[in-house]
C-alpha cells in the first residue's frame, strides 16, 4: 500500500488551512458601546479592616510558606465573617 494518496490528502488540507486562515475579514464590532464615566475604579487599601480591601489574584497578601503547593499562603484575618456564616 502506497501513502502517497495520504501525503496528498494531507497536502490539500494542510493547504486548504493555510489558504481559509489568510482570508482578511473586518474586525468584530464588539458587544456593544463603551458608557462614559470614569470606567473601572481599582481599590487597594491593606488596612481596611476586617479583611484588606485589594484586588485579587495578588501576591500582596501572602506570606512564603514552604508547606503548601504554590509556596505561598494567604495572610488574612481569621475572625472576619463570611457569607458562609
Amino acid at each position: 500500500m502506497s501513502s502517497r494518496p495520504f501525503r496528498l490528502a494531507l497536502a490539500v488540507v494542510t493547504l486548504s488551512a493555510i489558504a481559509s486562515s489568510c482570508v482578511m475579514d473586518q474586525a468584530p464590532a464588539g458587544l456593544r458601546v463603551t458608557p462614559s464615566g470614569p470606567g473601572a475604579t481599582v481599590r487597594f487599601d491593606l488596612a481596611h479592616k476586617p479583611l484588606p480591601d485589594i484586588p485579587l489574584p495578588n501576591d500582596t497578601a501572602t506570606w512564603p510558606d514552604p508547606t503548601s503547593r504554590t509556596g505561598l499562603r494567604i495572610n488574612a484575618s481569621l475572625i472576619a465573617s463570611t457569607n458562609f456564616e
